[in-house]
């Protein structure tokens, strides 16, 4: 393993260019505007409600718009554990703030393929799961660890994509059958002819999908973060996929934004110059 998969960060920026977003009120000690708020994007795992925790920040979500796998939801659909994208105003004491949207989506959902207790890992839909010290299990899993979980039954995982493309797993929970499958990742190759792509070791096949959201060139691409859903499996394992859909690499950012993101550094050329999570 590269040293560069195994370090979690939480990375914090500010976008500067003309015409911030900061919001100002009263003058400071030095006689300047003195900062009450800054517009914010964060990314990282909720460690705590009471409104709700995400990277050291308690944001009010009382007018917040939340939704779950691009659905509406309320915040008793959350869980302490989920990585989720927070977007609204960070105070300037920079640990309150209040969230405009929280929106949480899984890395996979679908069936365990296989589970290796001695390497702490199991395979959902192709991709690997690692789970570790940090990883939290629903109340239904017991005992809290991958002993509690068998082949064949239906996870949701959520988690950060380390450099080598595993889901490392920050919450993992029981769904029940019959759900739709969901997984996102990286296309690792493309076949436009057949419409089918492969995600990690999962094949994907698109035929079936009506509209391909988002992508730049009208398909996807290799290299390119995508995710795909989908209520079947095909006779050799791949994903029968209803809808497929280009995520990007970027996050929407406007001049003068804070940006925190949690995650892996996912490449690494120098110390001012390296990735989080693929931003």
């Amino acid at each position: 393993m590269k040293p560069t998969t195994c370090l979690l960060v939480i990375g914090s920026a500010f976008v500067v260019a003309c015409g911030g977003g900061s919001k100002v009120a009263g003058i400071d000690g030095g006689g300047n505007p003195a900062p009450v708020a800054s517009d914010i994007t964060s990314q990282g795992r909720i460690t705590g409600f009471g409104s709700v925790i995400v990277n050291g920040v308690r944001y009010d979500t009382s007018g917040a718009a939340i939704t779950i796998d691009g659905n509406p939801g309320i915040e008793s659909d959350l869980a302490v554990g989920q990585i989720v994208l927070v977007q609204g105003t960070l105070n300037s004491d920079r640990v309150t703030g209040t969230a405009d949207s929280v929106d949480f989506d899984d890395a996979v959902e679908g069936p365990i393929e296989s589970i290796d207790l001695g390497t702490d890992r199991m395979v959902v839909l192709g991709q690997t799961v690692l789970v570790d010290a940090n990883t939290s299990f629903e109340d239904d899993i017991n005992p809290a660890s991958l002993d509690g979980l068998s082949a064949g039954q239906i996870v949701e995982v959520s988690g950060n994509l380390d450099a080598d493309d595993n889901i490392v797993a920050a919450h993992i929970k029981l769904e029940d059958p019959g759900d739709e499958f969901e997984v996102t990742g990286f296309a690792t190759s493309v076949d436009t002819g057949t419409m089918s792509l492969t995600i990690k070791d999962l094949i994907v096949d698109y035929s079936n999908v009506l509209v391909l959201d988002d992508f730049p060139n009208g398909e996807p691409e290799i290299g390119q973060l995508v995710e795909a859903k989908g209520s079947d499996l095909g006779p050799t394992g791949e994903l029968m996929a209803t809808e497929l859909e280009f995520k990007g690499n970027d996050l929407d950012l406007e001049d003068g934004d804070d940006v925190e993101i949690e995650g892996f550094i996912t490449r690494f050329d120098s110390a001012t110059d390296f990735d989080v999570s693929s931003f």
